[in-house]
């Protein structure tokens, strides 16, 4: 929910306005399904977020093609967290 500023959200390809009151909800999945807001007033954009933060969570980064892999752990616990690119991929026998 957006608190105050204005900006937009980009679901997908797509691209809307956002502003105080506006209720924005975005669903997991694909590239087709991205979501981002940014800032494009001239204020500070302050809105407030609600998440599952179901673990583990694989975060797909389409503009650069990166993955994410996130295990926040359970009872505080460091978990797993990695970020990686297409190519850092390795063969799973590698060094086995």
């Amino acid at each position: 929910m957006v608190i105050s500023g204005i900006g937009e959200v980009r679901l997908g390809d797509q691209r809307h306005p956002i502003g105080p009151g506006d209720l924005i909800a975005a669903p997991a999945g694909g590239p087709d399904t991205a979501h981002q807001i940014a800032n494009t007033g001239q204020v500070e954009l302050r809105y407030l977020a609600i998440s599952t933060r179901e673990s583990p969570d694989v975060i797909e980064y389409p503009d650069t093609g990166k993955f994410r892999v996130l295990d926040i752990g359970r009872g505080g616990d460091n978990g797993f967290d990695a970020i990686r690119a297409p190519g850092d991929a390795a063969d799973y026998w590698q060094g086995e």
